[in-house]
């Protein structure tokens, strides 16, 4: 019974690390994308706009964002995700367009 305990006290710890560990991985990569971002966002061309991420002062509408191409940037949680939907969708875009083209070329 004794050697039983040892053992599950030990399993409990070694997933106490474990989960630790992934928790500090995880703080520290959303540092570094925060980072990034802050970074990005200063060489950014926000035309007037200032930071939107401050919420005080002239909002403008989504129209607007979209006309000047002013739209920020997805927050550093999601970035990384975000993009590479971004980019699967983009293919998959790209794919149907030559099956239409090529489709209305042979019909």
């Amino acid at each position: 019974m004794k050697r039983r305990e040892t053992v599950e006290k030990a399993r409990l710890e070694a997933r106490d690390r474990a989960r630790n560990q992934a928790n500090d991985e995880h703080r520290e990569r959303q540092r570094t994308l925060a980072a990034n971002a802050r970074t990005n966002a200063g060489d950014s061309n926000q035309r007037g706009f200032g930071r939107m991420g401050e919420g005080v002062g002239y909002f403008p509408s989504l129209a607007t964002l979209q006309f000047q191409s002013s739209i920020p940037g997805p927050s550093p949680s999601v970035a990384e995700y975000e993009n590479k939907e971004k980019e699967r969708l983009n293919r998959i875009l790209k794919w149907m367009c030559f099956i239409v083209f090529v489709y209305f070329l042979f019909s």
